[in-house]
């Protein structure tokens, strides 16, 4: 009767410990992201002239990631997908060259985390 108690204890223990382990700790830059979800419509750069696009962001595979969808109507969707990492964040572009670049960006000393892409310009929700 005695191994079983012990194996009872441990298997407890091992439950405990990765329920401990799995909780969520607080990133900033993550919660800001999650702001993020929703339709948006707005212009980007595209040889000089300035294109229309929408995006859109969507929490999935249960809230640990966000999916960006890019459509642009010249057909050069785009995929972006945003995860969380320590305290920073990481992203792998799928892009419509056929590259996945791969980005990480970490926490600043000013408590902010800002990212920008060459040519892009504010986006602002859809109505």
């Amino acid at each position: 009767m005695k191994p079983l108690r012990a194996f009872s204890i441990t298997v407890a223990i091992l439950v405990i410990a990765c329920v401990v382990s799995a909780a969520p700790a607080t990133n900033p830059a993550w919660e800001k992201m999650k702001s993020l979800v929703g339709e948006w419509e707005g212009t980007m750069d595209h040889g000089g002239q300035a294109m229309p696009v929408k995006v859109s962001y969507s929490l999935v595979s249960s809230g640990s990631s966000i999916m960006e969808r890019l459509s642009t109507p010249d057909g050069s969707d785009m995929v972006t997908m945003y995860y969380p990492d320590g305290s920073g964040l990481m992203m792998t572009h799928y892009c419509s060259e056929g590259n996945q670049p791969r980005m990480k960006a970490a926490p600043s000393p000013s408590r902010s985390t800002s990212s920008t892409r060459p040519g892009s310009q504010a986006l602002r929700p859809s109505t």
